[in-house]
């Protein structure tokens, strides 16, 4: 497949998104039925672009240095990567870092999209290989990890089925078996698959939770607004900053009713199975090093949603890293996902436990 890899650029200078001081520099690639894709590449504040070839920019780290593609969740888009202090920690040790955004999110949305039902093949068939395939010409022979929060964590374990050549699949709040099979999550996918995904064209998940950001990052809860926090489980806010999970949750972007219906059945049949694809069994097969990690207080992807990255069996090495306060959001806003980094830059960059397959299961007080 052939993907252009320079379209459009879009003026640092003029991003809202510098939480963190980031600079962001994106530019449009095409998947293959045309869908235009935002490919964002963040650098350090200190790093100005001058659109010049990755060796000849200015200060940039020197050729070689790892390189990291992060894939948003659902309904989100690379405002969760760049609040993140995860990433500015990939960028404080020298790593490329670039944001994919998903066909309807961010900055790939196009005004058609409000009529589109994509599914979870669109996203693993399109969107994922076009986005991997433009950072891999662009960086080269560097060594590329695949970043996934949530959907985009589901996306890279199917991915791993094409056999791409990753150095790593690092997953936050991505569950292979959706919400763990428990019967809490099964029941509030049955009663929320069916009421969101009739919508006939997205469904606005982008007026919702802008409408409950604020009971959700609540530190000082009122009842209704603490069980909204415990049945969802999105967000803990005493494990991130109020304003940084509010300004995640409030920039959200609607979804399609057909991805929304693709899930529920997933965890209400305790499936791993999309698109003709066994999920875990691509993951057992796969020689690439897998970490995942998971909060405790996630109802989307709890520790027993990864429970079979555990298993033997595995071709590759596996790491599991629980962090139990953390929920859904938090697990990569949080100051907990900076740490935990810690934990997962040996595993998969210097790789001294991935030389043969390691099962392996890190919990979160060891990692805060």
């Amino acid at each position: 497949m052939t993907v252009a890899c320079s379209f459009r650029w879009l003026d640092v200078r003029l991003s809202g998104m510098q939480f963190l001081g980031m600079r962001e520099e994106t530019r449009y690639i095409s998947a293959a039925d045309g869908h235009p894709l935002a490919l964002t590449r963040l650098r350090p504040p200190d790093l100005v672009s001058e659109r010049l070839p990755l060796e000849n920019v200015p200060g940039a780290p020197p050729p070689g240095a790892q390189v990291f593609l992060l894939i948003h969740g659902f309904a989100q888009n690379r405002r969760t990567f760049t609040t993140s202090a995860f990433t500015s920690g990939l960028l404080g040790r020298g790593a490329h870092v670039f944001v994919g955004e998903l066909r309807g999110h961010g900055l790939s949305r196009r005004p058609e999209d409000g009529r589109s039902n994509w599914r979870l093949g669109t996203l693993l068939n399109f969107d994922l290989p076009a986005l991997v395939e433009a950072v891999a010409t662009e960086v080269a022979d560097a060594p590329l990890h695949l970043v996934g929060h949530s959907l985009g964590g589901i996306l890279g374990y199917a991915f791993l089925a094409r056999r791409p050549r990753l150095r790593s699949l690092i997953t936050f709040a991505a569950p292979v078996l959706i919400g763990g099979g428990q019967d809490l999550f099964r029941f509030l996918s049955i009663t929320l698959g069916a009421m969101l995904g009739a919508c006939p064209r997205q469904v606005p998940m982008d007026r919702l939770l802008r409408r409950v950001a604020g009971p959700l990052v609540s530190r000082h809860p009122g009842p209704l607004a603490l069980g909204l926090q415990w049945l969802t489980g999105l967000v803990n806010p005493q494990a991130l900053d109020p304003d940084a999970g509010r300004a995640v949750l409030s920039a959200c972007d609607p979804e399609s009713p057909a991805l929304i219906r693709e899930l529920a059945r997933m965890a209400v049949t305790r499936s791993t199975v999309f698109d003709d694809l066994d999920v875990a069994e691509s993951l057992r097969k796969s020689p690439i090093p897998v970490v995942a990690v998971v909060g405790g207080r996630d109802r989307f992807a709890p520790l027993s949603s990864v429970a079979c990255l555990n298993e033997p069996g595995h071709a590759g090495p596996r790491l599991v890293i629980e962090m139990p306060l953390c929920a859904h959001v938090d697990v990569m806003l949080g100051a907990s996902a900076a740490q935990a980094l810690n934990r997962i830059w040996p595993f998969s960059v210097v790789g001294g436990s991935a030389r043969g397959p390691c099962l392996s299961e890190v919990r979160a007080r060891d990692v805060r």
